[in-house]
């Protein structure tokens, strides 16, 4: 059995502890976080015995997640030496090599999902990126990963997490927010955004079976000017979405175009 030190409070090493707890193959020996109190909790939360900031952490595990967010990654440079240690990192972006100074045994395990520790995905849903600095090390993060019981666990090299990190910001997170819009612009005038969940909902599910390109509908798709007039004039108060309108409207049509 691999032993494994989780360094981080948030979402993935919250996720990941649930995934980890009473596992076969690996056991979570102790949860490492930049405030003691947070990595107390954490740890207590999942019946971890021992937690603390990175100045107690236990460097007798054979394995060291790192679960913080991108812009911390890097300082570790200068704070955490685990030579001989298999160190894995979770970000879609950062280069496997990121952490360099701090082991030569070096991975990325990368849940291509967005993360929300107040609801956590449940097995299955999940799909791993795995990548290693060596064959051995890309071996250990592939086994690790297909202990997690995702839906799919792939190899991605530092190019390829990148441009998938850059798709699933378009295709989840700008969403997202198009549908935030689309809730503020019905509350705005009074109108419940329950009258269109369902709408939003159905466009969801229909990617299960298809794919977006196949899917589009709209005024744009259709070059229906009419309407968009409309809609550019409802919105005569607030510039900043007719430009974004206009723009995804745009993009809408020479996308299809494109393909048509």
């Amino acid at each position: 059995m691999h032993s494994i030190n989780i360094i981080g409070s948030g979402n993935v090493a919250t996720y990941l502890l649930e995934l980890l707890r009473n596992n076969d193959l690996f056991v979570v020996k102790q949860v490492g976080a930049r405030r003691a109190e947070s990595a107390a909790a954490l740890a207590a939360r999942f019946g971890i015995a021992k937690s603390g900031t990175l100045d107690m952490l236990d460097k007798t595990a054979d394995i060291y997640i790192i679960a913080i967010n991108d812009d911390s990654l890097v300082s570790l440079n200068t704070h955490l030496s685990l030579p001989g240690k298999l160190v894995i990192h979770t970000s879609g972006t950062a280069s496997v090599h990121v952490l360099d100074s701090v082991s030569d045994a070096r991975g990325v395990l990368w849940p291509v999902y967005s993360i929300r520790k107040e609801n956590l995905p449940a097995r299955g849903q999940v799909v791993w990126a795995v990548d290693g600095a060596t064959p051995q090390a890309l071996q250990t993060v592939t086994v690790l990963a297909n202990a997690l019981q995702g839906k799919l666990v792939t190899p991605m090299k530092d190019g390829e997490r990148s441009i998938t990190h850059l798709a699933s910001v378009w295709g989840n997170n700008f969403a997202n927010h198009m549908m935030a819009v689309a809730q503020q612009l019905m509350e705005t005038h009074g109108l419940s955004f329950e009258v269109i969940r369902p709408l939003l909902l159905g466009g969801l599910q229909g990617i299960t079976q298809q794919l977006p390109l196949q899917l589009q509908t709209g005024p744009a798709i259709r070059g229906d000017a009419q309407t968009m007039d409309k809609h550019l004039t409802l919105m005569a108060s607030q510039p900043e979405l007719q430009q974004l309108y206009a723009s995804i409207s745009e993009s809408i049509a020479h996308l299809h175009r494109k393909e048509n």
